[in-house]
């Protein structure tokens, strides 16, 4: 028993683990109807936690899209209109700072998107100013667009190093070997964060690139290829004769992503989807022996639908599927596409003791509910302006669930929005009577059917207008208003 001048120890706060990966699709796990790829760890994570069938992306490119996980706050309301997004520290509140002030140590270890930035010097908005205690990774997107260090990726100019913290509170070039696989790098980081802050509690953000053009792996006889992690990642697409083991074309690099990778593109595709697999399965095992898996939520998820681009997979586009990967589940539309192909993402929420295996969600939520989730989950104080909600009670299968009246998207010249059984997307900004299309979502998930010309529909087209001129209004696109 405690005397009246004891102090009880205070439990520790739950830790949170957060991987968002780079231009992963829908259908590019198993669990999500992928059947070529192999990703037997993140199958483990979708059947002892729970999955969600209509989650999205806060839009449909990395910038805003990172933008609006880490403010709460919907594209039209980021003050954009392209992939562009610094100053965000500036002009927001972001909720990993709110973590912080409530006791947690945080990292980010892979892309920031986007600092202010002038050769070496970090001038502003930096992973400090996000609410991030230490860093190891890319500060634009120009630059986390190779794989390898090694000068083989020519396209754009990019920095031949990457930055990291120092404890005074400076980012300093960090240079790593042109043989060292950047993935491996950010991993290494991450599980070492874990290990050292296993006795606190920690959020650790981990925006990986490795599902992101340019397409390359370690091989066998690489430096960085280590036996006893990376065997068979490869090898597995291969057939006796080493050939890949699915119809291939040969991809000479284009002016973006210029690094070769002859007749075996689809077989390193996969191969990458396996490493990330694999490096999920090494996360989880490391909880497990530290054992801190019943106090850490994993969440994983994307921050848009799949891309063409770099060598991926040049039969991927807008919905026709002659890929044999599939990677938008079936759903229309890829990167850049406000379809559900480009927005609709993969997202998997697992602790174990906590959250009931195999729990199935089916309410749609979008990527800027997952700050609100985690300041609710850890005791945080509130975002003082969101649109997200949080999801936490939909994970404890509490009666007091949260639901969106609607979803909403922005890019460039394009509007969309999902309401009920409903998805409006409006394809142009010219004048007042643009046309908009209208899709049951539900009944129609490939947004195969156009239903704005249906008499009956009148009212829904009205509400989805009202909709895109209500909410463009912090819009750097600056939309003409509809006609309602």
């Amino acid at each position: 028993m405690f005397s009246c001048d004891e102090e009880a120890i205070e439990p520790k706060k739950p830790n949170v683990i957060l991987i968002n990966v780079d231009d992963i699709g829908y259908g590019d796990f198993e669990p999500y109807g992928q059947r070529l790829m192999k990703t037997p760890h993140i199958s483990r994570m979708f059947n002892e936690g729970a999955h969600f069938t209509n989650f999205y992306a806060g839009s449909t490119v990395c910038g805003p899209s990172r933008a609006a996980l880490l403010t709460g706050m919907h594209t039209g309301h980021l003050g954009s209109c392209g992939n562009g997004q610094d100053s965000l520290s500036l002009l927001f509140q972001t909720w990993p700072n709110l973590m912080q002030d409530n006791g947690y140590r945080t990292a980010m270890y892979g892309k920031q998107h986007l600092a202010l930035l002038e050769g070496e010097r970090v001038l502003g908005d930096s992973p400090f100013d996000r609410g991030f205690d230490e860093f190891v990774g890319w500060l634009n997107a120009e630059d986390a667009h190779q794989h390898f260090i090694d000068g083989k990726t020519n396209g754009w100019t990019r920095r031949d190093y990457m930055f990291k913290s120092m404890d005074d509170g400076s980012l300093v070039p960090h240079y790593i070997s042109p043989d060292r696989f950047v993935q491996n790098e950010f991993l290494d980081h991450g599980l070492e964060f874990i290990k050292e802050n296993q006795d606190t509690s920690f959020f650790l953000y981990l925006p990986f690139t490795i599902g992101h053009a340019e397409v390359v792996i370690p091989k066998p006889g690489d430096p960085d290829y280590i036996e006893e992690k990376h065997h068979g990642l490869w090898g597995q697409y291969l057939d006796e004769e080493g050939d890949s083991i699915f119809p291939e074309f040969d991809y000479q690099g284009d002016k973006i992503y210029a690094r070769p990778n002859p007749y075996k593109t689809r077989a390193t595709f996969a191969a990458m989807i396996s490493h990330l697999d694999r490096d999920i399965g090494e996360i989880l095992q490391l909880l497990r022996d530290l054992q801190l898996e019943n106090n850490t939520l994993v969440l994983l998820t994307s921050d848009n639908g799949p891309s063409d681009e770099g060598g991926i997979d040049e039969h991927q586009i807008d919905g026709k599927l002659e890929s044999p990967f599939n990677s938008t589940g079936g759903l229309r539309g890829f990167k850049r596409s406000l379809h559900d192909g480009g927005i609709r993402v993969p997202m998997i929420a697992w602790w174990p003791g906590q959250i009931e295996g195999g729990l199935k969600i089916d309410e749609y939520y979008a990527n800027y509910d997952i700050g609100p989730t985690l300041l609710e989950l850890t005791g945080g104080e509130d975002l003082e302006s969101t649109d997200g909600i949080s999801f936490l009670p939909q994970l404890f299968q509490s009666r007091d669930t949260k639901n969106h009246e609607f979803l909403y998207w922005e890019w460039r010249n394009k509007q969309a929005v999902r309401f009920d059984n409903w998805k409006a997307i409006r394809k142009v900004n010219k004048s007042p009577t643009d046309s908009i299309e209208l899709y049951d979502i539900v009944n129609d998930p490939s947004e195969q059917i156009d239903l704005s010309a249906k008499p009956e529909m009148k009212e829904i087209i009205k509400r989805a207008k009202t909709y895109f001129n209500e909410e463009s209004s912090g819009s750097g696109c600056r939309f003409i208003k509809l006609e309602v």
